[in-house]
């Protein structure tokens, strides 16, 4: 089995295994469907939990569309096939038992027609109707109690709660086995028939794989949690799935987009790079748009996201300061009696009530031995509206001089953002321009402003980066484009 440190889906175990799935993961080892949908059900809602789903009515229709036409395609009835844009800015697809085929923002900026969408897909149905998920799960089910150990570790897994402790020890949490090669290649041949049979041409998914390739090739290599992270594009996949296409027929074409024009007008407005929702990073500062919060980490830290939480750790990697949501509808200190229940330890003694940018706070600092070294904790407690979010920071007893500045400095920033940074905040969209005679790649991207590189552009487009238009070709740019907060529903 290969351990991979991917936060992205091993904070989805670490719920998953909180949930109860392993005992699930051990009914769907001996082939239950009945528990092959509940534990696929159960990942479903932690993926929409800690990564979100891309709701855009339009292209979230497309991609349904797309997906309901292949699935009655599909041999497997007994499961209920559900599709879904997963919010993520890398390219990606993959699926859960019971039938929920997940596809990324990312991947989705990289298609030029419905068959490679189609093959997408159907490549990751092929693992539904293969059953490939049993047969993972009977490779890892010995290793649960060590995967369950590992979620439980840190530091200030003992102080303040097991999750946040995980978070700031930074300990591996291991995602389910990757399938196997020979799973990969079953996956694409069902997926290929599956498409073929729907009236896609099956080449779709050689010809997306190939884009992949060249996206990722320009980025340095595979990214995290990418789709060809776990889909190898070897030359001899891409060979083969071209020369099993060759062997099959498709049917009569009924696409739900008719040609490239109409598959580029669903995607149009389409979100690229991070979520804004989400939150935004801009340089050190983070600001969250929808729950109008913002807090600064110390100028030089490394910042970043795990599951449920943004923070920052130090140069010397020895400092870290997390802020997360904590509980919704309580009081301040019914919060942390809460705590001091679960962790044993007297959190009010000694707290200090103060107000913070105007909204009511605990603070609370202690010191603590974790093995051989003794850490200084600092713990905050902000009343926002009908959230309190926790503000914990751990460094070195031995260097609290040092970093305490800098931790109370974000503690005492953290609040409501000001009008000049909201109007910092910029979505990059993807946009379609119509190509001019005679004009390069590179010129497109300078008449329009569009963000990124050339190479970029031309990869996203499925062209060579030295094509000469000959006009009026349909083309996508990337936009940044001011940010306007969606109403809510």
């Amino acid at each position: 089995m290969r351990i991979r440190r991917d936060p992205l889906f091993g904070s989805f175990l670490v719920l998953c295994l909180a949930t109860g799935c392993a005992n699930q993961t051990l009914r769907m080892a001996s082939g239950s469907v009945e528990a092959e949908r509940e534990i696929g059900d159960k990942q479903a809602k932690a993926i929409h939990s800690v990564i979100g789903i891309d709701r855009e009515p339009k292209v979230s229709a497309y991609v349904e569309a797309v997906g309901q036409h292949l699935a009655a395609q599909a041999h497997r009835k007994d499961i209920e096939y559900r599709f879904y844009i997963v919010d993520m800015a890398v390219p990606n697809a993959f699926a859960l038992p019971g039938g929920h085929i997940y596809v990324s923002r990312g991947l989705l900026a990289l298609v030029n027609s419905e068959d490679e969408l189609a093959g997408a897909v159907g490549h990751e149905m092929g693992h539904v109707e293969a059953r490939h998920a049993i047969k993972r799960s009977q490779a890892t089910v010995a290793m649960a109690p060590v995967q369950i150990a590992a979620g439980l570790t840190g530091l200030a897994a003992s102080i303040i709660s097991h999750d946040l402790g995980s978070e700031i020890s930074n300990a591996p949490q291991y995602a389910l086995a990757p399938y196997s090669r020979d799973q990969e290649r079953e996956a694409d041949r069902i997926g290929q028939d599956i498409a073929a049979r729907a009236g896609y041409d099956p080449r779709g998914l050689s010809t997306l794989l190939a884009t992949m390739s060249r996206q990722e090739k320009i980025m340095g290599g595979v990214a995290s949690a990418s789709f060809l992270e776990t889909h190898p594009a070897t030359p001899e996949r891409a060979s083969a799935t071209a020369t099993y296409a060759s062997t099959l027929v498709a049917a009569t074409p009924n696409p739900i987009a008719k040609d490239r024009a109409q598959v580029l007008s669903q995607l149009d407005g389409l979100l690229l790079g991070d979520n804004p929702m989400n939150g935004v990073f801009l340089g050190n500062l983070f600001l969250q748009p929808r729950l109008g919060l913002r807090i600064a980490f110390p100028p030089k830290w490394q910042t970043g996201r795990t599951s449920g939480a943004v923070g920052a750790r130090s140069p010397d990697k020895d400092a870290v300061i997390f802020l997360r949501a904590v509980a919704v509808d309580q009081e301040l200190a019914t919060v942390v009696r809460e705590q001091e229940k679960r962790a044993g330890v007297k959190l009010l003694d000694d707290a200090r009530q103060v107000q913070i940018n105007g909204l009511s706070a605990i603070r609370k600092e202690l010191a603590t031995q974790g093995g051989k070294e003794a850490y200084w904790l600092s713990a905050t407690w902000v009343q926002v509206g009908r959230t309190v979010w926790s503000i914990l920071a751990v460094a070195p007893l031995s260097r609290k001089e040092e970093y305490a500045p800098l931790i109370d400095a974000s503690v005492e920033g953290f609040g409501r953002p000001s009008a000049a940074e909201r109007a910092k905040i910029t979505a990059t969209r993807l946009r379609l321009t119509q190509a001019l005679t005679g004009e390069s790649i590179e010129f497109v991207k300078w008449r329009t402003h569009a963000t990124g590189t050339a190479n970029q552009l031309a990869i996203a487009n499925g062209v060579d980066k030295d094509v000469r238009f000959k006009g009026g070709e349909l083309l996508k740019i990337f936009l940044d484009e001011a940010f306007v907060l969606p109403p809510t529903p």
